[in-house]
């Protein structure tokens, strides 16, 4: 009998050992429904993601076209200006004598030697309607050019 208080401290030490055992699985059950959640939630968010890179990829696409188009635009405008800058052969002072773009607003000028600040002005003291707004904007953002 010398035996049997260690054989109960050792059998209650097992047991709380079990039920410490059993906490732990409860809370690895949870900690798994948690993660799994999460995954999903991840999962979710990635095709939202891919979804979205994909109408990106597409709207890149769209404004690339755009751009190829308003550039090959462009190039026809030009060849338009040029033809209509002196259609009669004559050198008149309506006649432009350069048609310049530059990335900053400068001084335009006309064969008459008027010296104007914008395009709408360079355009009616030159006598040619060319100020469109697609042109105003060209006038800003394109490299210095010249057409002669």
């Amino acid at each position: 009998m010398s035996h049997q208080p260690f054989a109960n401290f050792e059998i209650v030490r097992l047991e709380a050992m079990i039920i410490g055992l059993e906490i732990d699985k409860e809370q690895l059950q949870r900690d798994i429904y948690h993660l799994k959640n999460r995954k999903t939630q991840i999962h979710n968010k990635k095709i939202e993601l891919l979804q979205q890179k994909e109408q990106l990829i597409r709207e890149i696409s769209v404004l690339r076209e755009t751009k190829s188009s308003l550039v090959n635009e462009t190039k026809d405008l030009r060849k338009e200006m040029l033809e209509l800058r002196d259609t009669d052969g004559s050198n008149d002072d309506d006649t432009l004598c350069a048609v310049c773009y530059t990335r900053k607003v400068v001084k335009w000028s006309t064969n008459q030697g008027q010296m104007v600040d914008t395009l709408d002005k360079w355009s009616t003291a030159s006598g040619v309607n060319w100020a469109w707004p697609f042109e105003r904007q060209l006038a800003l953002k394109w490299p210095a050019e010249r057409w002669d």
